[in-house]
């Protein structure tokens, strides 16, 4: 069941119906240094969140990251659709951060780690590739219906991925716990070591 429902995950978690109006909404509440401001909070917060959450993906499971990615989602949403005023907004592209850092590679884990506990580990390229067809399909489609209920209310578009990001945690919900048997953890500061010696290469 995991396996089946991980495409559809992907296409409600990577909707992003936001994506052709968040400018233009940022822009008609917000002067424009605040909006490249809250740009600029985003872009930081999801380098800063990147590496603590795929050590949280490996220490607690990535279904339960996976459950967190959508509810951050869900709340980032509900922060863009609640108020205009620049902290609030703020915290909105924080948690838009969290949400995608969350997300980012524990998704393409999650998905091995199921058809390895089914044995059927070879079909992981296929598999992942169908699954990128969904995410790819999700990003167009919300892009067009984004735009089209923009027209009525910006934040309409929010509203959208709010429900898409809510199914998508009820989805997550219903995936199996899976964790890798016989794999050493390492420590967060070994982890860091490890990713500063395979950049200088």
């Amino acid at each position: 069941r995991s396996a089946r429902l991980y495409p559809v995950y992907l296409f409600f978690h990577r909707a992003s119906y936001w994506g052709p109006i968040f400018f233009l909404y940022f822009s008609s509440v917000l002067t424009l240094s605040d909006v490249l401001l809250l740009e600029a909070i985003y872009y930081i917060s999801v380098v800063i969140l990147e590496v603590p959450t795929g050590y949280l993906s490996d220490r607690i499971g990535s279904r339960r990251v996976l459950i967190a990615s959508s509810v951050a989602q869900m709340a980032a949403c509900s922060a863009f659709v609640s108020s205009g005023v620049f902290p609030v907004l703020a915290c909105g592209q924080i948690l838009l951060a969290l949400g995608m850092a969350l997300g980012s590679g524990s998704d393409t884990a999650y998905h091995y780690a199921v058809l390895k506990a089914l044995d059927r580990d070879e079909e992981y390229g296929r598999r992942e590739a169908r699954s990128a067809r969904s995410l790819l399909f999700s990003q167009a489609i919300s892009a067009l219906l984004g735009g089209a209920v923009a027209v009525f209310d910006l934040r309409f578009a929010y509203l959208l991925t709010l429900v898409s990001s809510a199914v998508a945690a009820t989805i997550a919900l219903r995936f199996a716990e899976v964790r890798p048997d016989g794999v050493e953890r390492e420590s967060v500061a070994r982890s860091i070591r490890s990713c500063l010696r395979d950049a200088a290469q």
